[in-house]
């Protein structure tokens, strides 16, 4: 989901996606997309959002560079 739309059915809920610079996906960009659900897979599909939800940071995007922010 979040390759082809930019968002999954949670983030679709919340209107939240995740801000690609200059809006072009490019092969990097899929990686790093790729990437950041594989690093949240890894620590359980909790741990990395819980954290980053008690302090109110993106911490995953802002390693990444592609942060999760509101939907206009």
């Amino acid at each position: 989901f979040r390759s082809f739309l930019g968002y999954t059915p949670g983030e679709w809920a919340y209107d939240q996606k995740i801000q690609v610079r200059g809006d072009k996906v490019d092969f990097f960009t899929l990686t790093k997309i790729a990437l950041r659900s594989i690093l949240i897979m890894i620590s359980g599909g909790f741990i990395v959002p819980l954290v980053s939800w008690a302090f109110d940071r993106d911490f995953l995007g802002e390693f990444l560079d592609l942060p999760l922010v509101r939907r206009k």
